[in-house]
């Protein structure tokens, strides 16, 4: 049953995807659009150092937008399957609960990222070998966190995580996952850098009052999806408060969920919050909070 599932959602959310994005599927400075300048090293900050995607789309042939489909949908299954895996062993029920993801994945579909995909796949992946624990997770985590940082820097959170975990006490383990993931993901994130030097970030670092200003004049740029947008993220934030208020007051916050909390946090600085999919991540510890 669990395969029959995850294929549905993952080929309902492709579907839904790539009806969604077809409008914008070929500018510059995202998804498929963004390959070619990235590969050539022209596009600006931060798509320039997310070289994951477009180094996979130009393996052993030039980039095609086929090939660019199809790392998409390999990113959608990953998400769906991985996440059905995690929300499984935190012990809620992974076919509502990965229903429940996938209908963020398909609300918040407005642009074409096919690493926002990835970025769920590997920090559910993550968190779940975090759990499990053991050699596995020493010997996997590493080389997961550099592929993360060459998808996208976010994975950064992934030893922020793990090193909340040294809160509760310094254990070798831990200790460890901690400093190993830790330089993986300043490897992944120094290689592109290295490669294609610096670049001038596309839009600024601080988005507060450009996202204030879009919610006070009622007219975001970007047109009535990104407007339904501001109302996913309106919604979303009610979520994300109330189920934090209601299971901090029921018990102790596990620091993914911590973890999670400081990165829905982050991201509202650097981020357009009408495009929800930035907050993917946290729907991994929000989910089961509700179920």
């Amino acid at each position: 049953m669990s395969f029959v599932v995850v294929s549905l959602l993952s080929l309902l959310v492709f579907i839904a995807d790539v009806r969604a994005t077809a409008g914008n599927m070929g500018v510059v400075w995202n998804g498929y659009g963004a390959i070619r300048p990235v590969l050539d090293g022209e596009s600006m900050a931060p798509m320039q150092y997310r070289v994951l995607i477009p180094w996979l789309a130009s393996l052993f042939s030039e980039p095609s937008q086929l090939k660019y489909l199809i790392i998409k949908f390999v990113g959608i299954v990953g998400a769906i399957a991985a996440s059905w895996l995690w929300f499984a062993h935190v012990g809620v029920d992974p076919v509502l609960a990965t229903t429940c993801l996938a209908g963020f994945l398909v609300a918040a579909a407005v642009f074409d990222y096919a690493d926002a995909y990835w970025e769920i796949a590997l920090f559910s992946t993550s968190f779940l070998l975090i759990a499990i624990g053991g050699l596995l997770a020493i010997c996997l985590l590493p080389p997961l966190c550099f592929v993360g940082a060459l998808n996208r820097e976010t994975i950064v959170f992934v030893p922020i995580t793990i090193g909340l975990h040294l809160l509760w006490g310094i254990d070798p383990f831990h200790l460890a996952m901690f400093l190993v993931t830790l330089l993986s993901v300043t490897a992944g994130i120094h290689v592109p850098h290295r490669r294609y030097g610096d670049r001038e970030r596309y839009c600024d670092f601080n988005m507060v009052s450009t996202n204030l200003k879009r919610i006070h004049d009622g007219i975001p740029v970007g047109g009535f999806g990104l407007l339904n947008g501001y109302v996913h993220f309106g919604i979303l934030l009610v979520a994300v408060v109330g189920g934090y208020i209601a299971t901090g007051l029921s018990r102790m916050f596990t620091p993914v969920e911590i973890g999670m909390a400081l990165f829905f946090l982050s991201m509202l600085v650097p981020t357009v919050w009408g495009e929800i999919r930035v907050f993917a991540p946290v729907m991994l510890v929000l989910i089961p909070m509700f179920l």
